[in-house]
């Protein structure tokens, strides 16, 4: 409260975040706007990529984290494998888990609170442990790589999957669209406003393993399915997400409260393009 209110503008990623800072401080509703993430919408695909073959690739990028939900991408695999035992997963990024002072401790959610228990040693070798042999030899962990290199991973793969438990924009699935990826991911903060459920990918719930395998699995099982989302999701990833929509809504933002001060919710809401 002490420094919102002395802020002209109060800029969320989402509208998942700039609604909680509306309901929570009412007072300075009027001047909350949401300016999405941007990513880069000027991707090709080689003519290799979404081609139909005998190993369908899975992906998955971003810190290897408890609220990541991997554990439950795993689980769901072990229910995938028995009858798709054609398929590779490659979980790309750095074990770097949230501090557990930072989000786990401090929240309500009675679902976060209970990741605890994957504190107190490492990550990443819980989620090896875990592993059955089938899906151990069908995992493969690379570390963290330049962005470039990441584009070719997003390239080779036909399905990517972001189960994670909380998200406030979730950067890497709007990438995948933007690649022409069709993505599985959870029903959770701002990836309700990225991904438009069966039109740009599927949205399961959060921590349903059998609820993932069963959308990993529809996705396997139709590759006509999978092309459809892959190509929503990019004419949606360039609609919403490209950097020059995001660069003409920050200048907005920014000379609209240069010029004259913002009165009402209702002039942020169209600044935004939220009409």
């Amino acid at each position: 409260e002490r420094r919102l209110r002395h802020a002209d503008l109060i800029v969320g990623c989402s509208d998942y975040i700039t609604d909680k800072v509306r309901e929570r401080f009412p007072q300075h509703a009027a001047r909350c706007v949401t300016i999405h993430n941007g990513v880069d919408t000027d991707v090709r695909r080689s003519e290799k990529a979404g081609q139909t073959g005998t190993v369908v690739r899975l992906l998955n990028v971003g810190r290897v984290s408890p609220e990541k939900g991997l554990h439950d991408l795993l689980a769901a695999l072990e229910l995938v494998v028995r009858t798709h035992p054609n398929i590779r997963l490659t979980i790309l990024g750095e074990e770097s888990p949230v501090p557990y002072e930072f989000a786990v401790k401090i929240s309500s959610d009675e679902v976060v609170r209970a990741l605890a228990r994957y504190y107190g040693g490492s990550y990443l070798q819980l989620l090896r442990d875990q592993m059955s042999d089938a899906v151990a030899e069908r995992v493969t962990f690379v570390n963290r790589v330049s962005h470039s290199e990441t584009l070719r991973y997003y390239d080779n793969a036909d399905i990517f999957v972001y189960p994670s438990i909380f998200e406030s924009f979730a950067i890497p699935p709007v990438e995948a669209m933007a690649a022409g990826v069709p993505v599985v991911a959870t029903r959770v903060g701002g990836m309700q406003e990225t991904i438009v459920h069966e039109q740009t990918g599927l949205l399961v719930e959060r921590e349903d393993a059998k609820t993932l395998a069963a959308a990993i699995g529809r996705l396997i099982e139709d590759p006509g399915l999978r092309r459809s989302l892959g190509e929503e999701g990019r004419v949606r990833a360039a609609e919403m997400f490209s950097w020059p929509r995001i660069v003409a809504g920050v200048e907005a933002a920014f000379h609209r409260i240069v010029e004259q001060p913002i009165s009402t919710e209702a002039q942020l809401v169209k600044l935004a393009g939220r009409e």
